[in-house]
């Protein structure tokens, strides 16, 4: 059963991805904080070794939030619709992590305070609020807001690598507000090499950014098996 659970498909791919966190003042103004986030993407991105980046406020295999979300002008019965966990992220994210995009597309810059509200949905979310049809299109109630979904991705293990995933969503950081931002990279160099450039880069853009840990993508997945490979060790 030990062996079954490291083989089983996380949805995102954690070899080769790192995270740091950021620190940043947008004022809570989104167009702002949008603003900042390009920024920082751009430049990290142009750091020598570094294919991709992208900032999330909230880890696969991390803490656990949720939010509710229904398909709009339909009528559910009390417990039918499930604790949504709920991602802010950023263009690029989804690469960065290792995310599989099944359809439609991926949040973009221009999915801005002023258009209308987009939502990317799990598999599993599209399955039960549109069984047998094109979620893409169609209009959602994330978190009691409309939004339009326009991406399904691969159901993704978002707090155990046991049991069958949850309901999922995600959201542009244009549109919602964060809790707590992760920048994540995807690169074959050792997070170790790269941390003192990616810390010098956020500092370029602000100045108080303080000193944190560069962490493997893969810790969170060692973490999560933990229990499971103590238990195994002890026996």
């Amino acid at each position: 059963s030990f062996l079954r659970i490291l083989d089983v498909d996380l949805g995102f791919e954690p070899s080769h991805a790192a995270a740091i966190s950021v620190d940043y003042n947008d004022g809570g103004n989104a167009a702002k904080r949008g603003a900042i986030w390009q920024e920082i993407i751009r430049r990290v991105e142009a750091i020598p070794g570094i294919e991709t980046a992208g900032i999330t406020d909230n880890l696969p295999l991390s803490r656990n939030r949720s939010w509710e979300i229904a398909a709009k002008g339909q009528t559910y019965a009390p417990g039918e619709l499930q604790d949504t966990f709920v991602f802010i992220v950023s263009p690029g994210y989804l690469k960065a992590i290792g995310m599989r995009l099944i359809e439609g597309r991926d949040v973009d810059w221009s999915d801005g305070p002023k258009s209308q509200n987009v939502v990317i949905i799990n598999q599993t979310v599209a399955k039960k609020l549109w069984p047998g049809q094109d979620p893409i299109g169609r209009i959602a109630l994330a978190g009691g807001v409309e939004a339009r979904v326009i991406g399904v991705i691969a159901d993704v293990r978002e707090s155990s690598v046991e049991g069958d995933p949850g309901w999922q969503m995600y959201l542009p950081a244009t549109q919602s507000g964060p809790d707590g931002e992760q920048l994540v990279v995807r690169t074959q160099l050792p997070p170790d090499v790269l941390a003192s450039s990616v810390m010098a880069t956020l500092r370029q853009i602000n100045p108080g950014q303080p000193a944190t840990e560069f962490r493997p993508i893969q810790g969170l997945v060692d973490h999560a098996v933990s229990p499971r490979r103590f238990f195994v060790l002890l026996v």
